[in-house]
């Protein structure tokens, strides 16, 4: 998973539960915010590119893009529920973030499969 502010984008580390910074291009990360913006324009916070490497699952599966996608699906919706828990807003974009793989090192062997957004929730 990655996430976008305004300043930077961070790595989601899984194995050693760390956010690790990320050298990304400021013109490929300002395009994916502007573009995330343009669907949800009063959103406030961080956006979340979701970034599946599909070496360990095509070695071990014939067919293992449907247990990616599916994986997906259960991690949007599990951050929309642990958003709630701690009274943050959330919102599944419908992009997959294609933008921001092609931007990444080893770009071949990853696949973008979802995107939201997380933050403070609007205030009426």
């Amino acid at each position: 998973m990655l996430l976008f502010n305004e300043s930077a984008v961070f790595r989601v580390n899984a194995d050693s539960c760390m956010l690790e910074k990320l050298s990304f291009s400021a013109e490929a990360r300002d395009a994916w915010i502007s573009k995330c913006q343009r669907i949800l324009p009063s959103a406030s916070g961080a956006f979340l590119t979701l970034v599946a490497d599909m070496a360990r699952p095509m070695s071990a599966y014939a067919h293992g893009e449907t247990l990616v996608w599916r994986d997906a699906g259960a991690t949007l919706q599990t951050l929309a529920l642990v958003a709630e828990l701690f009274g943050l807003g959330f919102c599944p974009l419908g992009l997959l973030g294609n933008e921001v793989v092609s931007a990444l090192p080893s770009a071949e062997q990853l696949l973008a499969v979802g995107a939201a957004a997380i933050g403070l929730p609007v205030q009426d």
